[in-house]
């Protein structure tokens, strides 16, 4: 097992390598599985704590995670529960959180939720102001 560590470490650290891994799953827009990271399993049967668990916004530099609170560019509320490329272009499936006289309460879920660029803040600043 080490050894397999190991050799992924290097792969990562290899810049001509590292360009051709794929770290989220991908639905391929034509439907056909090609690869290891087009199958079901990887969009749907594995636990999110086998998945990536972060992504980068390209504009804003914040890293989100799944399964902590962000706020969308709407304003709403939303825990990512994975990231998955839909069309070349990386999207959360998340649960909004709906605001109740209560609290809020996570029901409502969507299967493709948003492009993840459309998220604006993560909890640890909101609550923070």
């Amino acid at each position: 097992m080490q050894r397999l560590i190991q050799m992924k470490l290097q792969d990562l650290a290899n810049p001509m390598v590292r360009k051709h891994m794929r770290f989220y799953p991908e639905e391929p827009a034509d439907g056909v599985v090609s690869e290891v990271w087009h199958g079901v399993k990887w969009r749907r049967d594995l636990k999110v704590n086998h998945l990536t668990p972060m992504c980068v916004h390209p504009h804003l530099g914040k890293h989100f995670y799944v399964q902590e609170v962000a706020e969308h560019m709407d304003g709403r509320l939303v825990i990512p529960v994975r990231w998955i490329v839909r069309s070349n272009v990386l999207h959360a499936d998340a649960h909004v959180l709906i605001p109740t006289d209560k609290g809020l309460v996570g029901v409502t879920w969507f299967h493709s939720f948003d492009e993840y660029t459309n998220l604006k803040d993560r909890y640890q600043t909101l609550a923070a102001s």
